[in-house]
């Protein structure tokens, strides 16, 4: 119950968490990827699904996604309301931010085609806009990695990380 009422004393608090919880969740998904190339490329599988395959599904993908697009939208804007209290480096970090907002809305745009053509075909695992001219394994874990390195290093880079367990917020 205190983390409840935690969250709603302070909105630098809730940013802080916010951002804690996309890049803790976003680095499970990267497991995911680094699964499915190692199962497509050392193992030799037809069909690499990672680690929790039963989840491989193009609805599954979009909806992931889009959550992940809201999440990353909240923490870049939570950036560009308190990122000058974190470090100096706010404007080039927030310029990181906003580039991955926008990638991630491509990332949308490729996994809301391959939510059409599942809808049109009934087939799983279906390419989108460039997969088609890509191994879809890779083209997704770069993706990914190009949605997910960005915020890891504004994470890291403007620590972040020691906001974590800092009890007081008052003196920023």
């Amino acid at each position: 119950m205190q983390l409840i009422s935690e969250l709603r004393a302070s909105p630098f608090k809730q940013f802080v968490y916010m951002f804690v919880v996309t890049v803790a969740i976003q680095t499970l998904h990267m497991v995911e990827h680094v699964a499915q190339v190692f199962q497509k490329f050392v193992l030799n599988y037809s069909y690499a699904h990672g680690l929790i395959g039963s989840l491989d599904l193009e609805q599954v993908h979009f909806t992931f996604n889009l959550l992940y697009l809201g999440a990353l939208i909240y923490v870049t804007l939570g950036w560009l309301s308190f990122g000058r209290r974190v470090c100096r480096q706010e404007k080039m970090l927030g310029a990181l931010l906003i580039g991955t907002v926008m990638v991630q809305g491509y990332h949308m745009v490729e996994h809301s085609a391959r939510l059409v053509q599942f809808l049109n075909t009934g087939l799983q695992g279906t390419p989108g806009l460039l997969g088609g001219h890509f191994d879809g394994v890779i083209f997704h874990a770069f993706m990914n990695t190009a949605v997910y390195l960005p915020a890891l290093v504004v994470f890291v880079c403007s620590g972040m990380h020691r906001q974590i367990f800092k009890r007081d917020y008052s003196v920023w």
